[in-house]
Parts: C-alpha cells; structure tokens; sequence
C-alpha cells in the first residue's frame, strides 16, 4: 500500500489537522491539570502523604501497562477510535479521582487515568502518521507540538486558579472531565 505523505502547507488546509491539534490541546491539558494536582487533591481529601503519592505511581505505572494495550488494538482499529475511546478513559478516571477520597478508590481512579493517558501519548503519534504519512511528520509535529504543549502549560494553572477560587478540586477536575469527554467526541 502506498503511504500519502502530506506537506506541511497541505496538512494546513485539511479540517483533521485542526481537529487533532484541537484534540491535543485539550486532551493534555486534562493530563498536566489532573496529574499535577493530583497527590494535592489526595491529601486535601486526608490521605496521607506516602498515600497521595502512591496514587501518583499508580498513574504512572499504568500508562506503561496501557501502552501494551492500545498498540496491540492500534493494529485493528481505526486510531481515530482509539483516541475517542483513550479521552473517555481520560474523563472517567478524572472523574474518578474528583470523586474518591480513600487509597482504594484513589488507586482504582489513578490507574484509570493513567490508562487513558498512556492511550493519549502513544495514540496521537500513530494519528498523525495515519493521517499525514511520514515524509514531513517530524516538520508537522513541530507545529503541532505547540498545541499539545500549550495545553500542558494552561491545564495546571486552570486548575490552581479554581481551586484558589473554590477550595477544592472537585470543580477543576469536573471541567477537565467534560474537556476530555468533549475531545472524545
């Protein structure tokens, strides 16, 4: 099969560009905003400090396991698919962790999440490959790359801010779940 390979001038006018670019914006920000605050969450909700973090581990640990998981069903189904799936993945286990406040629940949301947020960082890679080819993929990502990191730099400080603004981050994490729901769609 011949692979399309889409300049960068090209990539520029089609909607999907735009729409993914979209999508990683939003999609990191949920990631940066949750993950970042989540272990300040945990202690706001009691836990203790070794158990707030022992949630942030989890999270870590299962974007590496979840990666097994999405490359192995990236080979049957459409990326495009899989990153809607990933961003409910996402906005479930944000939900998750705004609501729990014990080690169970909060290990059971951080593994959630972090399952989502592997599917996010290995699934928009083989986006742009299946959508644009892999001629100008690098000068691409180079432009799309600003998105993502942009979403990255607000998530965290919008969560600050309505935290500051409601003394709990049960609104920060409940917008950063109907972002994630939205990319989803």
């Amino acid at each position: 099969i011949a692979e399309t390979n889409f300049t960068v001038s090209q990539a520029f006018r089609t909607r999907a560009f735009w729409l993914l670019a979209a999508f990683s914006a939003a999609g990191f920000m949920v990631q940066a905003g949750v993950s970042l605050h989540q272990v300040a969450h945990y202690i706001n909700q009691g836990l203790p400090g070794a158990s707030a973090a022992l949630t942030a581990s989890t999270f870590a640990f299962s974007q590496i396991i979840s990666g097994l998981f999405w490359a192995a069903l990236g080979r049957r189904v459409p990326v495009r698919f899989l990153l809607s799936a990933a961003a409910f993945v996402v906005a479930v286990g944000t939900i998750g962790t705004s609501i729990s406040a014990s080690l169970p629940t909060g290990l059971t949301a951080a593994a959630g999440f972090g399952f989502g947020v592997g599917g996010l960082h290995l699934l928009i890679r083989l986006a742009w490959a299946d959508y644009y080819g892999r001629e100008h993929l690098g000068t691409i990502r180079g432009f799309t790359m600003s998105a993502q990191i942009g979403g990255q730099a607000v998530g965290p400080v919008l969560a600050g801010f309505m935290f500051d603004a409601t003394g709990s981050y049960l609104m920060p994490f409940l917008v950063f779940a109907g972002v994630a729901s939205s990319a989803g769609v």
